[in-house]
């Protein structure tokens, strides 16, 4: 998730919510629309588990359109209404990326030898096999 070690949690959160597509706008502007009717617009330093944003040079908006600059900005995941997703991205390729990156390598084995009990059920398969051929 970030440089923090995520809670169980969040590491539910974060693979059973929409909290993966607000992950792959890290590291870009983007603007957030806020519940209160305004909303800001800067750089996503982070997204935990939880959806809880960090902003960095941002711009807020109140709801009456006056601007307030900010160096760092946090956003709690109860107020998010909306995240605009950068242009020249879909949702489909940030989602496809996040789900490519969160995938445990050791989840799609290439050792095609298998646990023990599938080798001896091989070896068995296999004297059958030859004990079948020598009796033809």
């Amino acid at each position: 998730m970030d440089s923090r070690q995520a809670t169980r949690t969040e590491k539910f959160h974060y693979h059973n919510s929409l909290t993966a597509l607000v992950k792959g706008v890290e590291n870009s502007y983007t603007t957030i629309d806020l519940r209160n009717d305004s909303c800001v617009s800067g750089r996503v330093i982070s997204v935990d588990g939880y959806m809880n944003l960090e902003l960095k040079n941002a711009v807020y908006y109140d709801p009456r359109g006056r601007e307030h600059y900010f160096d760092n900005f946090f956003v709690q995941n109860r107020n998010v209404r909306y995240v605009h997703m950068p242009r020249g991205t879909t949702c489909r390729e940030i989602l496809d990326t996040q789900i490519n990156g969160l995938q445990n390598p050791n989840w799609h084995r290439d050792d095609t030898s298998g646990s023990q009990k599938n080798r001896r059920a091989k070896q068995y398969n296999e004297q059958t096999k030859r004990d079948i051929a020598i009796k033809k």
